[in-house]
């Protein structure tokens, strides 16, 4: 049975309680908790120099146990954000980088981003509870790649590390109309053992009831179906970002409530050209005729088309000036996810989507691009008047 016919996709609640970090339940257990307690005549040694930090160290915790999860709850409705976690060396760049031959850059910065790790800093940044599911190396990577995320306090408990494998880097090159090329490493991305799939399933299963599962092909597909199977038993309504739109089993479309492929990626996943915005209309209709009840298509300009209940509408994005587009569709479906989660139709949440994008093409980076809950809402206005049409 698919998850759409457990559970109306529009159908959530509020949520806007502050999240629990799982990350330093287990920090406070090591630096004083339960081993944290001494006798208050016992005598303290002097202070030994130390070495830098370990990752696990860095995080707050050790490699997460399934039992961990299972001992913490969350009462209220959250996102769940499963898939990759990256540090993103960015390159500004003066034109395309061709074939062969050396390309200058005018710019690089070091950034924390990932489809999930992105996601989930941004309805974290929304107001949402929410808790990342992803792996990380235990390298200087991993710190580039979660220390905003510790930083903003955001749940870490089930992001594990894996020793041997480093994590995940993305090289980013982006020129001067902003449209990024990307070459990616995926490394702790792909390395999950038997433990941390269990993790994954616990981490889902003793999530509270109505929660939103977000989800992108940048890590093994037996870990997106074992977290597939357990949203879809728990109700959970389950969106996709198609980022390797080829390794979907059409078949499977029906899990999902939503899917936000760009163009390239809805070609990739329906087997048909898509050059023009008949084409991409076409490509949203047969995504809803598979059993997606929210197929959305996003075009280049920022805006996408939406098929729902077999009818198909373009949604406009407003004019914005643009400067890189890294993480532009992570912003585009979590916004998509606080909006259902916050009771919005499917129509409203596609709208979010493309106001948080608009937005997040105007800076430079992903996460650093975010806007606040109050900068969203003012380019829901501009979409509203791009579209003719007032958002409920």
């Amino acid at each position: 049975m698919c998850a759409s016919q457990l559970r109306p996709c529009g159908m959530s609640s509020m949520s806007t309680s502050v999240p629990t970090s799982l990350g330093q339940v287990a920090n406070d257990l090591v630096g004083g908790g339960f081993l944290g307690h001494r006798n208050k005549h016992q005598r303290v040694p002097p202070a030994r120099p130390r070495n830098p930090p370990s990752v696990h160290e860095f995080l707050g915790q050790s490699l997460t146990s399934a039992r961990m999860v299972e001992e913490v709850s969350l009462p209220r409705p959250i996102v769940l954000s499963l898939g990759s976690i990256n540090a993103d060396l960015q390159f500004d760049v003066q034109g395309s980088l061709g074939v062969g031959g050396t390309v200058r850059a005018s710019g690089f910065a070091q950034r924390a981003g990932g489809k999930a790790a992105n996601v989930a800093y941004f309805t974290h940044r929304l107001g949402v509870p929410t808790r990342l599911i992803g792996r990380v190396g235990d390298d200087q990577f991993a710190e580039i790649a979660v220390g905003p995320l510790k930083a903003a306090e955001l749940d870490l408990g089930s992001v594990g590390v894996n020793s041997d494998v480093p994590t995940g880097v993305a090289i980013v090159a982006v020129p001067k109309d902003g449209t990024k090329a990307i070459l990616s490493a995926s490394n702790a991305n792909m390395s999950w053992n038997d433990a941390a799939v269990d993790n994954v399933v616990a981490a889902i299963r003793n999530s509270p009831d109505q929660s939103i599962l977000v989800a992108d092909f940048e890590i093994p597909l037996p870990v997106l179906n074992a977290a597939f199977e357990t949203a879809q038993e728990r109700g959970f309504r389950v969106l996709v970002d198609p980022t390797f739109a080829d390794q979907i089993d059409r078949s499977q479309l029906c899990r999902f409530c939503a899917i936000t492929p760009n163009q390239q990626e809805a070609s990739d996943l329906l087997g048909l050209p898509i050059a023009t915005n008949d084409d991409a209309a076409r490509a949203a209709l047969q995504l809803n005729a598979l059993g997606v009840e929210i197929a959305c298509v996003k075009l280049e300009d920022g805006g996408c088309f939406l098929a729902l209940d077999h009818d198909a509408m373009q949604i406009l994005a407003p004019p914005v000036d643009v400067v890189d587009k890294t993480g532009a569709g992570d912003a585009f479906i979590a916004a998509m996810a606080v909006a259902l989660l916050d009771g919005k139709s499917a129509y409203d949440a596609v709208c979010w989507g493309v106001a948080a994008s608009a937005i997040a093409v105007r800076k430079k980076g992903a996460q650093e691009s975010y806007p606040s809950m109050m900068e969203l809402q003012q380019m829901i206005g501009a979409v509203e008047r791009s579209n003719g049409r007032e958002l409920v």
